[in-house]
């Protein structure tokens, strides 16, 4: 159903259109005053408060998107947050590594500058300490066997070479690059995950879609609510209408029924007048009809005597006059009562 409200004289214009509900597949078509239009200048309605109330539901509306959108937003940077420390961590990463490969470089320099071989006792002797630190940084990714424990325990750290001595400064320089290295792997997999579940919750959850739906919801609700004050006015009107019509019809119809009752009176007086002056039977039957007419029981010859003797004291011209003034009364009489219509507001 397609319900419009035109203000003032009904014109149909931006400025005086008020409001247009459309609950159904109607597009709010401009067209002739019928049931389904009311026109607010006919109708008491208050209409501060449609507007009022126009106003209401935009405003719940856009309260409901507009946390949503706040809320999405709110997303959004938590999202951006992690991807900027995670490219900060990338950095740290980076650098991490780079140092890391200073390291390694210095490492192999000084391997070659004392001509040391992979498989020398004094390399073997180093790479078993390199792993037993190793181990015991991380005893979950490296494994001691019983064999190199008790290798390593024959090694005299107090009487190490010059190039293991060298080397194992390196290997120490590695610490703090290697736990940065660490550190930032760990946080780019934790920001990573975070990144993930946000956006599976987010898919989840389609808060802008729920929040459109729900404001869409609130303005069809309010929609509905405004027609139904209109729809109770426009009621309201016709019923005061309608009580307005049917007392001015009956108003109308006793008046009719007044000058009914006068012109028969007249009429009666005539046949009467008329039926004493002929003194033939058909003269005291016609005049006997007209009176059965009116209603009224049968009259006797005294008794027509009587009421012509009181009818003759009015001039017969007069008498001819107020028969002609009370059917031209009753023609305008009959004409306002099949004129009288009750207009269909609603």
């Amino acid at each position: 159903m397609s319900l419009t409200i035109y203000a003032g004289n009904g014109v149909s214009s931006e400025s005086n259109i008020v409001s247009e509900i459309d609950n159904g597949n109607g597009r709010g078509k401009n067209t002739k005053h019928n049931s389904g239009t009311f026109f607010a200048g006919n109708s008491n309605l208050n209409m501060d408060s449609v507007e009022e109330k126009r106003k209401e539901a935009r405003r719940k509306a856009w309260d409901v998107v507009s946390s949503a959108w706040d809320s999405d937003k709110a997303i959004d940077e938590s999202v951006q947050e992690r991807r900027d420390k995670c490219a900060k961590m990338r950095e740290l990463e980076a650098e991490a590594n780079n140092a890391l490969k200073r390291i390694n470089d210095e490492m192999d320099a000084l391997k070659k500058e004392y001509n040391i071989e992979p498989d020398s006792e004094e390399q073997k002797e180093l790479d078993l300490i390199f792993k037993y630190r190793d181990m015991m940084k991380n005893p979950l990714d490296v494994k001691f066997s019983e064999e190199e424990m008790e290798q390593y325990r024959q090694i005299d750290m107090d009487n190490l070479s010059e190039y293991q001595n060298r080397m194992l400064e390196l290997y120490n320089q590695k610490a703090g690059p290697e736990k940065n290295l660490q550190d930032a792997r760990k946080e780019i997999i934790k920001a990573n995950q975070e990144i993930t579940a946000i956006g599976i919750e987010r898919l989840k959850s389609h808060a802008m879609t729920d929040a459109e739906k729900s404001a869409d919801e609130i303005m069809k609700a309010a929609g509905e609510e405004i027609m139904g004050m209109i729809v109770e006015n426009g009621m309201e009107n016709a019923d005061e209408k309608l009580k307005e019509a049917e007392e001015e019809a009956e108003k109308k119809a006793e008046e009719k029924e007044e000058k009914e009752e006068e012109l028969q009176e007249i009429k009666e007086e005539r046949a009467i007048q008329e039926a004493l002056l002929e003194g033939t039977k058909e003269a005291y039957d016609r005049a006997e009809a007209v009176i059965r007419e009116g209603d009224n029981t049968s009259m006797d010859i005294g008794e027509m005597a009587d009421l012509a003797v009181k009818s003759l004291t009015q001039p017969t011209g007069d008498v001819e006059k107020s028969l002609e003034d009370i059917k031209n009364s009753m023609a305008v009489l009959e004409a306002d009562l099949k004129g009288l219509k009750v207009d269909e507001l609603v």
